[in-house]
């Protein structure tokens, strides 16, 4: 064994991970993972925590990666013939399920949304479990791996229903992933509708649920660049615009100092750039066959206007309502926050997602930024964690990866964060979430 593999192993004893030596015959305990989840609208991505202190980003292969980066899988199912299903776009599939996470966001819940749903989560696990079992197979040996998984649900409330949709699809998803990789046996549509009948039966599944905006703070919050005071973090995905109102405090409890992260409003609405691209060819009344593709960067505002056969002050008119609408969310949400305390401003300003290279998102953001009014912000970029380990590829800002970085942390340093309606992970009863509140006492006690 190499110095270096030494050291390692040293390292991980030091944190509690046990590992197997040769003739000591002694079985080593399983390796603990957390595997962050964001299932986007456009893309996914995931970031495993091997350790405390090493985050790593999951990378997909180069015909399942957009051309940005090989760390985004489209959210897309090839069905194959003979019935196959393959993760992504692939141009040999003769059917494409690859409008899978709109029908939320658009309250169109139906069967096959469950089913397509299904059966994208189910190959990305397995993805992500089969990448994740080699990481671990060159440091450590063969090792079996005790996951805790958590995933983002785009909602802005665990009363939503969706939340327990979603997660009603994704344990189906983890114990097909389980049992595909057992069978070494190929995933297709019939065995995920049997799967999700039989979902009540399964056994506990290691699986909770944040809303992304959850996620979004918790990957603010564990930097080393956080600041004491408000924030404001607006996300701009391909389905929705997340707009989060949240403080960071010290928090002094039984002489002990932690920080808490109040959660003051929150606003989860269907002005991402999906519905940007929508609008801009419905008011144009183009063909939408011409609309570009969900799965490449958003053309500027000087290419969509060619393609619409307009000039760019032509389409700045058609966006007009759009970025009304999306500048009155971000507005109405800090007088929200503003209405329930004294938060202390200045605060700060975050823009993120995919979206945010998009004209007419950082046109909102520049118009907070500069607004001249007694809610001043400071507008600032989303600092990289240092302990998030991802090779840079292409132009991709890492914080595409926030919502997946931010879940990739224990459920309970995720749950730190507060909101006035205490929001926890779901647990696994179904339909209805198990709620708890932290006593402010901080001892347990009512």
């Amino acid at each position: 064994m190499t110095s270096k593999k030494m050291r390692f192993r040293r390292f991980l004893e030091k944190l509690g991970i046990a590992t197997s030596r040769a003739g000591q015959g002694e079985p080593a305990r399983p390796v603990r993972l957390i595997m962050g989840m964001d299932v986007g609208t456009s893309f996914s991505k995931a970031v495993v925590q091997l350790t405390r202190r090493r985050h790593l980003a999951v990378p997909f292969d180069a015909a399942d990666a957009s051309d940005d980066s090989r760390f985004l899988v489209p959210t897309a199912v090839a069905v194959m013939a003979g019935g196959k299903c393959r993760l992504g776009l692939h141009e040999d599939a003769v059917q494409m399920l690859d409008n899978i996470k709109m029908p939320l966001i658009d309250g169109t819940f139906t069967d096959d949304t469950r089913l397509h749903l299904t059966v994208f989560m189910t190959l990305l696990f397995g993805r992500v479990r089969t990448w994740a079992q080699v990481k671990v197979e060159n440091t450590l040996g063969r090792r079996s791996l005790d996951w805790t998984v958590n995933l983002g649900v785009p909602t802005d409330s665990h009363r939503d229903e969706i939340v327990g949709e979603y997660l009603r699809c994704a344990m189906a998803a983890w114990r097909l992933a389980e049992a595909t990789e057992d069978r070494c046996r190929p995933l297709t549509l019939t065995e995920c509708r049997k799967a999700l009948v039989a979902v009540e039966g399964f056994d506990a599944v290691p699986i909770k649920v944040f809303p992304e905006v959850v996620a979004q703070v918790s990957s603010y919050v564990q930097t080393p660049l956080r600041k004491d005071g408000v924030h404001v973090i607006v996300d701009a995905g391909g389905g929705t615009l997340d707009v989060t109102v949240f403080m960071v405090l010290r928090e002094h409890l039984q002489n002990e100092e932690e920080l808490v992260f109040p959660v003051f409003a929150r606003t989860v609405k269907p002005h991402g750039t999906r519905y940007l691209v929508r609008h801009r060819w419905k008011d144009a009344d183009a063909e939408r066959s011409g609309e570009p593709s969900p799965f490449r960067n958003l053309p500027s505002e000087a290419a969509t206007a060619g393609l619409l056969g307009m000039t760019a002050e032509q389409l700045r008119q058609i966006d007009e309502p759009f970025g009304s609408a999306v500048s009155r969310c971000i507005g109405e949400t800090i007088k929200k926050a503003a209405g329930k305390g004294e938060l202390g401003w200045p605060g700060r300003l975050l823009l993120v997602g995919g979206g945010s290279s998009v004209e007419l998102y950082q046109r909102a953001f520049r118009e907070y930024k500069t607004k001249q009014w007694k809610y001043k912000l400071d507008g600032i970029e989303l600092p990289r964690p240092d302990d998030l380990e991802m090779r840079k590829s292409g132009e991709m800002e890492w914080h595409r990866m926030a919502v997946a970085y931010g879940l990739s942390f224990d459920p309970d340093d995720i749950g730190r964060i507060r909101t006035p309606e205490e929001i926890e992970p779901v647990e696994r009863e179904l339909p209805r979430p198990r709620w708890e509140v932290r006593s402010a006492r901080g001892d347990g006690q009512w």
